[in-house]
């Protein structure tokens, strides 16, 4: 079970306050993982206590807090402790406080909201109200937690603010080096910040429950969630009784992934497959000691594969190469860096090995796939092939990386 305290002060009549409940209800039983919620109000929070009783922190709108300070102090604990927070509406606009005030050194900062003679406005009134308007947003950076999670260039964010971010801070707080994306309209204005170095330290002054099981903001709040998974997410070499499950998971993201470009018999010959290949796990002949395979697994399910090897079947990449032949995630965990940790073992193990580079190769139609490599610093190769399948060529390409 993880816990996760709500702060703010509760109003059973305010739409998005019941919304953050049924959301996190909702999601949880989306992702299977079970939630003990807290709501706590900002003046009964006694942050004198043991905050690490939380897994998770959201941070709810309703400005002005009626105890500010206790607010801007659990979310300094939750920005310095690495715990999961999430900030939506007032929670971004105090988030932005905290920041400004403890990372940009601007100890003035303040809404003008709470204080109207604040020395360091960072929080101002809208020229423009946003209540009940929508926008269209970007994210500056898609390697982030947040470019991630939305995966699409422009997605519609929705409001219920008088109150927003001054962009006269704009500079100073996209220059920061623990900046790791923000959000922004069409003409540049800030409504949203995500932090480096930490599992999940997302603010949007939108409100993605607003989406309430939509395929749009709402899918922040499933990146929050998923986070707090992250946790008891183990890695470990693959066994000889995992064939079942690697095969079958194989074959599962195989199919989301190319359902768009293979014709469904494809799919159908590949099932045939499914006896000789877990044989192969069966007698370990995929092992070796210039081979590896890992798996991620998360509640004794597993959730991801990884196959690489020293001897790749493309001549061109052999020698100081090694060759990162399968990585595949089920897609409800993407985005809580499942990836990146499998594609972190393997690089570990090709240096050890002496390999020089690492290289991965992807048809070039999987344009979802190309965006990670490319996120990962991963430099196309002048090399090309055709993966050929049932008499029919697809174009193949190939991203290389230093070791």
């Amino acid at each position: 079970m993880k816990r996760i305290a709500v702060i703010g002060d509760y109003n059973s009549q305010e739409e998005t306050h019941n919304l953050i409940l049924k959301s996190l209800e909702d999601v949880s039983e989306d992702l299977q993982v079970e939630l003990d919620v807290q709501w706590i109000a900002s003046d009964e929070l006694d942050i004198s206590e043991d905050l690490s009783a939380f897994d998770g922190f959201w941070f709810s709108p309703g400005s002005p807090y009626r105890n500010t300070k206790n607010v801007l102090s659990a979310i300094h604990y939750a920005r310095e402790n690495g715990v999961p927070a999430l900030g939506t509406c007032a929670g971004f606009q105090h988030m932005v406080i905290e920041f400004a005030r403890n990372v940009l050194g601007l100890n003035g900062a303040d809404s003008v909201e709470n204080d109207a003679d604040c020395e360091n406005p960072v929080i101002e009134r809208l020229a423009c109200s946003l209540v009940r308007q929508k926008e269209q947003l970007t994210i500056s950076n898609p390697d982030s937690i947040l470019g991630k999670t939305m995966g699409e260039s422009e997605f519609v964010g929705e409001y219920r603010c008088n109150y927003g971010f001054n962009e006269t801070y704009s500079s100073a707080f996209r220059a920061s080096d623990e900046i790791k994306a923000v959000v922004q309209n069409n003409e540049e204005c800030l409504r949203g910040f995500e932090i480096k170095e930490h599992p999940f330290f997302v603010g949007t002054l939108f409100i993605p429950q607003l989406d309430y099981r939509g395929d749009g903001p709402y899918r922040i709040i499933k990146s929050f969630i998923k986070t707090l998974k992250t946790g008891d997410i183990s890695y470990r070499m693959v066994r000889k009784e995992d064939g079942y499950s690697w095969y079958t998971l194989i074959n599962d993201v195989w199919r989301e992934a190319y359902a768009h470009i293979f014709p469904q018999e494809v799919f159908e010959e590949r099932e045939t497959w499914k006896d000789d290949k877990i044989r192969e796990f069966t007698e370990e002949k995929f092992l070796g000691d210039r081979k590896i395979a890992y798996v991620a697994e998360w509640d004794g399910k597993i959730i991801g594969v990884m196959f690489g090897t020293l001897d790749s079947v493309y001549e061109h990449f052999r020698g100081e190469y090694a060759d990162l032949v399968a990585l595949y995630i089920y897609p409800e965990y993407h985005g809580m860096g499942v990836g990146t940790a499998l594609k972190d073992i393997f690089m570990k193990w090709a240096k050890e090995k002496g390999a020089e580079h690492f290289v991965i190769g992807v048809l070039k139609e999987n344009s979802k796939a190309r965006k990670v490599y490319e996120s990962w610093g991963g430099q196309l190769s002048d090399y090309k092939c055709d993966f050929e399948l049932n008499n029919v060529k697809y174009p193949e390409c190939f991203y290389t990386l230093e070791l």
